[in-house]
């Protein structure tokens, strides 16, 4: 497969995940959205303006080191 061809069939895996018509399946995935934003919410709470700094740093070198790979 070209890499556009694998490109597209990632994209339509993530697609189907996102809207699949399973319907147990979109129950249990809205669950487990609203658990995770809940978590990530008391998370951010949770923290000190220097671990947020600290995480935003962590995060942009990570964003950074993605699209490097991503241009190679």
């Amino acid at each position: 497969l070209s890499i556009d061809e694998k490109t597209q069939l990632i994209k339509a895996g993530f697609a189907r995940i996102q809207a699949s018509p399973d319907p147990i399946y979109q129950t249990y995935a809205g669950a487990l959205r609203k658990h995770a934003c809940q978590s990530m919410a008391n998370l951010h709470a949770s923290t000190t303006p220097k671990q947020k700094l600290h995480a935003k740093k962590w995060l942009q070198d990570y964003i950074d080191q993605i699209t490097a790979l991503q241009t190679k």
